[in-house]
């Protein structure tokens, strides 16, 4: 090996990797200045201009996180937190040339998340000739809570700022690792998926990547400033201080934060119930709702695939994040003027127990119907394709989550994760096996050319307008053709907390 192919200059300056299971390796790479002390709740800012060569061994940072320790606990890696995370992590496959580009966005309810979390590692692609790269954003009140109504001096979406000179920079200097600058592909599954139709609707970001994957993604939490406003008087309530007093937050200790942010995470459906977690907000870095750019043509260019898991409200059902009953849905209704929808979304999901309606309730107003939405406006312009994940482990499938929120992550990006109970190990793995071979083998195929086909049981179609084919991911592979159109019909106008 020749130490000197693992330092490459980017345009901050130069940058030394490592070499590990037959990869080169950048980690820990800052892309912006650190977002503290005067830049705390502001947009980032290019990183400045380094003389030495910077060392780039381990990953940066985590940014602090805004979910309960427990939580925390159990997914969060166990590297420093803090307020300076903005760094991005580059694998590549040996000698790359113009190789294409795969870029990891964690997920995690726009409050908690890291791209330092084994199950997002890129190796699987590098190993397939493609680079992979993840990188950090700011997440909870400092990343996504908007006080610039309160306070000018504060600025709205920092996370979203966060994104889009990650994608600047890569797109800037991935060719000095050997990528393609005019091949990148951009994937993130739940606020992931939400930050790829952010990325896809904001103007500033056009140009920076080629195609987009957004797994379960929530194109309706980018919301207005009244979802904004809701949430921040938990935040508020919980600090103990006026909304008129929001200034002292510049200067506040990040540990005070912290208990609010997660107050705000774990208890806004208490307090309004069917709402979102805070997130992006309409202003001028996205000044339209993901679906609505798409339909004007805000990303003609970009081939894309979206997609949701079949279970995605029982993960949710069961972490009491949204509504928990009949009950509750009527006053979510109530809350919006909308009581008068009550009988229409009852008949909808007539038959069902009540645990099993909120549920599907939940999947098709927070990723269903917004996702279709997004999906159709944009293949009036670009190819795009759908799937659904249908895929439940016998243990998940025991346990009632089915195919739930997160499932396909692993499969998709092929990452090795050792189950935690040793008596998980018995299971099978022959149908875990093929979903991971369907799943990551289409999205290697379309960050290579923009075609998930190659090596599939059955032809994956491009998704139309008449034709809706929907591609169903299982041990068995199958395409439906615009499945369950009465509930799209039924949510497509239903507006909450707008």
């Amino acid at each position: 090996m020749e130490t000197e192919k693992l330092v490459v200059s980017t345009e901050n300056g130069q940058v030394r990797g490592f070499e590990e299971n037959d990869l080169y390796k950048w980690f820990g790479i800052p892309y912006a200045k650190p977002p503290i002390n005067e830049l705390r709740f502001k947009r980032a800012q290019a990183h400045e201009p380094w003389d030495d060569i910077k060392d780039c061994l381990q990953m940066g940072n985590r940014p602090y996180q805004f979910a309960n320790d427990k939580l925390d606990k159990l997914i969060g890696s166990k590297l420093p937190t803090s307020e300076d995370c903005l760094t991005l992590n580059v694998w590549t496959p040996k000698n790359a040339k113009k190789a294409p580009v795969f870029v990891w966005i964690y997920g995690g309810a726009n409050h908690m998340g890291e791209a330092s979390s084994p199950d997002y590692f890129l190796d699987s692609f590098a190993e397939k000739g493609v680079i992979g790269v993840s990188f950090n954003y700011r997440v909870g009140p400092l990343g996504f809570y908007n006080f610039s109504n309160l306070d000018d001096s504060f600025d709205s979406n920092c996370a979203i700022s966060d994104m889009i000179l990650a994608m600047h920079w890569i797109k800037d200097n991935i060719a000095a690792f050997g990528g393609d600058p005019d091949n990148i592909t951009i994937a993130g599954e739940s606020a992931g998926g939400t930050a790829v139709y952010s990325l896809l609707a904001a103007p500033s970001a056009k140009g920076t990547f080629n195609k987009a994957i957004a797994m379960s993604g929530l194109a309706g939490n980018v919301t207005t400033q009244k979802t904004h406003d809701l949430n921040n008087q938990i935040f508020f309530d919980k600090l103990g201080i006026e909304p008129t007093q929001v200034a002292a937050l510049k200067k506040m200790p990040v540990e005070r934060l912290l208990p609010a942010g997660a107050a705000v995470f774990a208890e806004s459906n208490a307090h309004h119930p069917g709402i979102f977690a805070t997130g992006p907000v309409i202003d001028d870095l996205l000044p339209q709702r993901p679906w609505e750019a798409l339909a004007a043509g805000a990303s003609q260019d970009v081939a894309c695939i979206f997609g949701t898991c079949r279970d995605e409200g029982t993960l949710f059902y069961s972490m009491k994040a949204e509504p928990q009953s009949w009950n509750q849905i009527a006053e979510m209704l109530s809350n919006n003027d909308l009581l008068d929808k009550l009988p229409t979304l009852k008949q909808l999901y007539q038959g069902l127990p009540e645990k099993k309606a909120m549920e599907e309730l939940a999947r098709d107003r927070m990723f269903w119907v917004d996702s279709i939405k997004c999906t159709l406006a944009q293949s009036e312009h670009a190819t795009t394709y759908s799937y659904r994940f249908n895929y439940a482990s016998p243990v998940k499938r025991v346990l009632g989550l089915g195919a739930h929120h997160a499932a396909d992550i692993n499969p998709a990006l092929n990452t090795k994760i050792e189950p935690q109970n040793v008596w998980q190990h018995g299971i099978p793995k022959q149908g875990l096996k093929k979903v991971r071979d369907t799943m990551h083998g289409a999205f290697v195929n379309f960050a290579i050319n923009g075609n998930p086909n190659g090596g599939l049981s059955r032809k994956w179609p491009v998704y139309t307008k008449d034709s809706q084919a929907t591609f169903v991911i299982d041990k068995k592979n199958d395409v439906e053709y615009g499945p369950t159109p009465e509930h799209f019909k039924v949510w497509k106008d239903i507006k909450l907390y707008e």
